[in-house]
């Protein structure tokens, strides 16, 4: 169901004629209890949920069959969401697969999601990986003003300018930056998205810092499948905090140790 990038995280889209395939769907990847879950959400909410919790159960196999367990299907993950909203994936017992941290976000009709290797033996609130999502559109100043300091704006602009890009784009890559970040944080933004500053931004990443923390937030565009709405989305995800060096700019970096080069442009939670 869902589709490996190549930087590492999962895409899936609503692919579901109608109402009754998608609860079918949902009893067939889910299992009975999360099928049963699936059931208590409300009717509008169903669509996105079940989109997450696709695309964070793949993320999760194929971290796994890259360890070798290429049998793990997807019934046999559960996902629960711990006191802070975090979630959490817990694959069954007995079969030697190795903890997950993980992030997922959904808009309209797509879902991403994330899944690193936890560090044995680290707390559980631990920073780790997070992914954001958001949908290119308009937006007022006001909401600008909202999510962005002053600083941020002016190196907004400037970053529009230098590179001929609307500024809707973006504003899009500003806000999925904060958001991943906020969920590798394990918080989320918290009502307060300018505790996360967007303090440097390129074409290919955006640098976020967050109490004596630095991510390194890389970006990409993605659209629907040309039978959706037509949509185009900003993602933005980080494998997780990065130490800070004066002397360089940190380099994204992908979980199995080598440099992660973006993928070119393809054509993003709605943030306006």
């Amino acid at each position: 169901m869902s589709l490996r990038q190549p930087e590492g995280w999962t895409v899936a889209f609503d692919r579901w004629p109608d109402l009754v395939t998608r609860g079918l769907a949902a009893r067939g990847i889910l299992g009975a209890a999360g099928a049963a879950e699936y059931e208590r959400r409300p009717p509008k909410a169903r669509k996105q949920w079940l989109l997450g919790r696709i695309a964070v159960q793949d993320a999760v196999r194929f971290r796994l069959w890259d360890d070798g367990h290429t049998d793990v299907y997807p019934i046999e993950l559960s996902v629960r969401n711990d006191a802070n909203g975090r979630p959490r994936v817990y694959p069954r017992a007995g079969h030697g697969y190795r903890e997950c941290d993980v992030s997922l976000a959904h808009v309209a009709e797509v879902a991403v999601a994330i899944a690193g290797p936890c560090v044995p033996g680290g707390p559980p609130d631990a920073p780790g990986v997070g992914i954001d999502i958001a949908e290119i559109t308009d937006c007022a100043d006001s909401t600008l003003a909202i999510a962005l300091t002053d600083a941020e704006r002016r190196l907004l602009l400037e970053s529009a300018a230098a590179t001929g890009e609307d500024r809707r784009v973006w504003f899009a890559r500003f806000w999925t930056a904060k958001e991943a970040a906020a969920k590798a944080e394990g918080t989320g933004l918290a009502g307060d998205p300018k505790r996360f500053t967007v303090v440097q931004a390129t074409p290919a990443a955006l640098t976020v810092a967050v109490a004596g923390r630095i991510y390194l937030v890389s970006h990409r565009e993605i659209s629907n499948p040309e039978d959706l709405p037509p949509r185009r989305y900003v993602v933005g995800w980080t494998w997780g905090p990065q130490p800070v060096n004066p002397t360089s700019r940190p380099e994204p970096v992908h979980p199995t140790g080598r440099p992660e080069r973006p993928e070119p442009r393809e054509g993003t939670s709605r943030a306006c």
